[in-house]
């Protein structure tokens, strides 16, 4: 199993539920409908719109407002994850 299957398994054990951490809509709707957490909202220049943020930034915000909350942050280590496999993938590809 790969870490990043591995992850999305820990993930939707902890959640409860299946979980595309790459689609915005879902990945809005549970952290903000479903688990109540406090909203960030995108910023377009230096203002914030009426849009609820789901980026890295607005995880790493969620993650800090919360204290750490345990499904922040396994989004938060999936993405990572995913993002370390593909810059390891592309790199091993340059060889």
């Amino acid at each position: 199993m790969t870490p990043d299957a591995s992850s999305l398994g820990e993930l939707n054990a902890l959640l409860g539920r299946s979980l595309n951490v790459h689609s915005i809509p879902q990945l809005r709707h549970f952290l903000y409908e479903t688990c109540g957490l406090p909203p960030i909202h995108v910023k377009e220049g230096s203002r914030n719109t009426e849009a609820l943020a789901v980026d890295e930034d607005a995880l790493l915000t969620l993650a800090r407002k919360t204290g750490g909350d345990p499904r922040v942050l396994a989004v938060l280590k999936l993405l990572w994850l995913e993002k370390r496999r593909k810059a390891m993938g592309h790199s091993l590809n340059r060889q």
